[in-house]
């Protein structure tokens, strides 16, 4: 299944997430080694494993997410609670979320995971 292009449709369709990171260019699929622009949310499939086997064709997958979120000299808890908001409507759960210490002091930066299993027919 093809579930991340399925996810970055969704969270570039929410206007409030969009609006908050800065737009489309500031949603990145991975991490470019230099952060240029702030704030950014990086995306990064970290598992698409098949699951809930019937007749040894799989019916599911179970989907892992971890997103980064950096902020120059602010906060990183609106982007969060964005981020959030449209995982939890898509029913994935958040594992863990957690600061991240960063030898620059103006730059913020948050860590997420979030998984869930889906079938072919929820990715609508």
């Amino acid at each position: 299944m093809t579930i991340k292009s399925w996810l970055v449709s969704k969270l570039l369709a929410d206007t409030a997430l969009m609006a908050l990171v800065g737009g489309a260019s500031h949603l990145l699929p991975q991490h470019p080694g230099v952060i240029a622009s702030f704030p950014c949310l990086i995306y990064t499939e970290a598992n698409n494993a098949d699951a809930h086997f019937a007749d040894n064709v799989p019916l599911a997958a179970d989907s892992t997410f971890i997103f980064d979120i950096y902020v120059s000299g602010g906060s990183t808890s609106a982007i969060d609670e964005a981020l959030h908001t449209v995982m939890m409507g898509l029913f994935y759960t958040r594992e863990f979320s957690a600061d991240v210490p960063d030898a620059d002091l103006n730059v913020k930066h948050k860590t997420s995971r979030y998984r869930r299993t889906l079938c072919a027919e929820d990715l609508v």
